[in-house]
């Protein structure tokens, strides 16, 4: 009668097997935890961006905190940057449609600005760095909205008026009224 149990190389290959399983759901494991926390920043940074937003189209562009200023989120702090461009309408396409073009600000005359009435707010999001943010650094959100700024339905009058002195721009500057 043969007697028959598990050989030594057995008991290596199993053990071996186990280490592999192991290994692999320790590191997909450790991979979903960085994914979960990648997609926190990135939906704590796509937050920001559209405070950012909300404070320039309701409380008006004078409420927005400056680029160099960090912008805190929970525990984390963002910087951010911000852009504006107007929406120029241009001949073409088919007949009751229109197409706009994104214009900068500086390129543009007051005249040119108001005619356009859209404007474009662009915000992306960089997380806390010291100094300047980079040109070639990549954010982590970027958040449009086009929106009148113009329209008098939405905004109280302050805030209507700050668009509109944006509007004009540098064409037109307000007289300071004399001290008393």
């Amino acid at each position: 009668m043969i007697r028959r149990g598990v050989t030594f190389l057995e008991v290596v290959l199993a053990v071996a097997l186990l280490a592999m399983l192991f290994t692999t759901i320790v590191s997909a494991y450790g991979a979903i935890r960085s994914m979960g926390v990648r997609e926190q920043e990135r939906l704590s940074a796509t937050e920001v961006a559209h405070r950012i937003i909300m404070i320039y189209a309701h409380e008006g562009p004078d409420k927005v905190p400056g680029e160099n200023e960090f912008v805190e989120y929970g525990p984390d702090l963002y910087r951010f940057r911000l852009s504006e461009e107007s929406l120029i309408e241009e001949p073409g396409g088919r007949e009751g449609l229109s197409i706009r073009r994104a214009v900068p600000f500086s390129g543009l005359s007051a005249n040119r600005r108001i005619e356009a009435r859209l404007v474009q707010i662009t915000v992306e999001v960089f997380p806390e760095q010291t100094g300047r943010i980079p040109s070639t650094a990549e954010p982590l959100a970027s958040v449009s909205r086009i929106f009148n700024p113009l329209d008098t339905s939405t905004q109280t009058d302050d805030v209507l008026l700050q668009h509109i002195l944006r509007q004009l721009g540098e064409d037109f500057q307000m007289p300071v009224p004399p001290q008393p």
